[in-house]
């Protein structure tokens, strides 16, 4: 029956697809945030990762003395311990304007923390003075300077010796990459620089129990790359609004899309009584009528979870460009979105089913 009314059936869509959409959008969106916040340790690539009791979450700058660094290498079980800068530098830019960037300093032997994706450059011209490397994405934001160019940071000049290719961060500031030697003259004087201390785990050791001889002995915290971003993770989860909002407009779509789709129901069914009366009169139990509903309402919310779904990977490609905000729509979400608009379309139809359950197979004969 539905399916022969164009109007109505294009009605039902939209307000289907509106929970799907929504849901994949808005939670494909949150997926992404999540993503850009432990970019900072993707970008890294360190096993563990050492740093004040007090940090909470990748970008947090709570600095250490340099000492303290040694006091890392000598815990038994440690295989190496390099230190890693990460603070915020001001860039001065051609004809007088600035741009906020993040300044990362790593160890100027091994380059643990340097990005792997080199477009150009060797990391061995980051040990002279004053070399940096700079992202991809941050280049245009700095006029698009070429390798060999001088641009200036914290009023310290500075060569581009290099490129590198990462994934955007949260705060899409310019990363500007060097040693830790030079990261310290570019950024403010002071007796705490270092950020964290990255290491790595002799062979063999149990982390559980290094994460305890390390505390005992230095007062600091011990993390895994995998427990480091879900530290981040939860930072943003607990300390922030960030899912209230998503979750607010995901919720609201839920109860547009099922307002718009118990209405259209509804008239449907109003549309349509007299047949549902013969139906009545025929002998039909109320049982197969509600089939009958539930039926075309679970086909209604398949079609319109797979063409919302459509749109929304339509518009991710074509719109999200490359660097910008990560679109990640994981399997789950997509569950959770069939789960909903099912739910949805269920739910909208029960007003229809009540109708038809109430109906009098005698109002088929009257007027």
């Amino acid at each position: 029956m539905l399916f022969g009314d164009k109007t109505k059936l294009i009605m039902l869509l939209i307000g289907l697809m509106m929970p799907v959409m929504l849901i994949a959008q808005q939670g494909g969106m949150f997926v992404g945030f999540m993503q850009l916040f432990a970019n900072t340790v993707d970008n890294t690539g360190a096993p563990l990762w050492i740093m004040s009791e007090k940090v909470r979450f990748a970008d947090q700058d709570i600095p250490m003395y340099d000492f303290e660094l040694n006091n890392v290498r000598t815990v038994k079980g440690i295989e190496w311990a390099v230190p890693f800068m990460n603070v915020m530098g001001n860039i001065k830019l051609p004809g007088g304007n600035s741009e906020i960037s993040v300044v990362v300093g790593v160890d100027n032997q091994s380059f643990v923390g340097l990005p792997q994706n080199i477009i150009q450059g060797d990391p061995k011209d980051l040990r002279v003075s004053n070399s940096v490397f700079v992202d991809q994405i941050g280049m245009k934001k700095l006029g698009n300077p070429k390798v060999g160019d001088y641009f200036e940071i914290n009023d310290h000049e500075v060569k581009v010796a290099g490129i590198v290719k990462i994934p955007q961060g949260f705060q899409s500031y310019p990363m500007i990459y060097t040693t830790y030697e030079n990261a310290k003259r570019l950024t403010p004087d002071g007796r705490k620089r270092m950020s964290f201390i990255l290491a790595k785990a002799k062979p063999g050791e149990n982390i559980e129990n290094l994460k305890t001889t390390l505390k005992s002995q230095t007062g600091l915290k011990m993390l895994t790359e995998e427990e480091m971003k879900w530290e981040t993770y939860n930072y943003y989860n607990t300390d922030t609004s960030l899912p209230s909002i998503f979750g607010m407009t995901i919720l609201f779509g839920i109860l547009v899309g099922t307002i718009i789709s118990a209405q259209t129901f509804y008239t449907f069914v109003l549309e349509n009584i007299k047949q549902f009366g013969t139906f009545k009169a025929l002998g039909t139990n109320n049982k197969t009528l509600i089939k009958m509903i539930l039926i075309q309402s679970l086909v209604m919310a398949t079609i319109s979870y797979f063409v919302g779904m459509g749109l929304i990977t339509f518009f991710a490609t074509v719109f999200v460009q490359d660097g910008a905000l990560d679109f990640v729509v994981p399997v789950p979400l997509m569950i959770f979105a069939f789960i909903a608009v099912v739910g949805t379309s269920v739910l909208a139809s029960l007003f229809s089913m009540m109708r038809v359950i109430k109906l009098e197979p005698a109002m088929v004969f009257r007027g």
